[in-house]
């Protein structure tokens, strides 16, 4: 069952648990240029602003990973699902937290 569309993405509830409440989680595969890291977990949060649409989260990981992925050109969280959610990551903690924005697609 489709949701609401959001910055392009057209995602399945299943995937983001609770997205239309303006929020999300759940366990994703962390793809950094086009190479998978999987067992990470995730959670967004929708601010529905028609003016400044966007999403922030968290992403949790090895720090090793999380900190390669804030300098990557290319960062997608794929769901249980198989939906890609392009990413980028903000801020990285020393014990393997991520700031992150749910990048819109064109």
């Amino acid at each position: 069952m489709l949701g609401t569309p959001v910055l392009g993405y057209q995602l399945r509830r299943r995937c983001l648990k609770g997205f239309d409440l303006g929020g999300a989680a759940g366990i994703c595969a962390f793809i950094i240029d086009g190479q998978c890291q999987d067992g990470c977990s995730f959670a967004l949060e929708l601010m529905d602003d028609p003016d400044h649409q966007t999403a922030l989260g968290f992403l949790s990981g090895p720090r090793e990973v999380l900190s390669q992925a804030q300098r990557a050109s290319q960062v997608q969280i794929e769901c249980e699902t198989g939906e890609t959610l392009d990413i980028k990551v903000l801020q990285v903690s020393a014990m393997g937290l991520a700031l992150i924005a749910l990048k819109a697609r064109s």
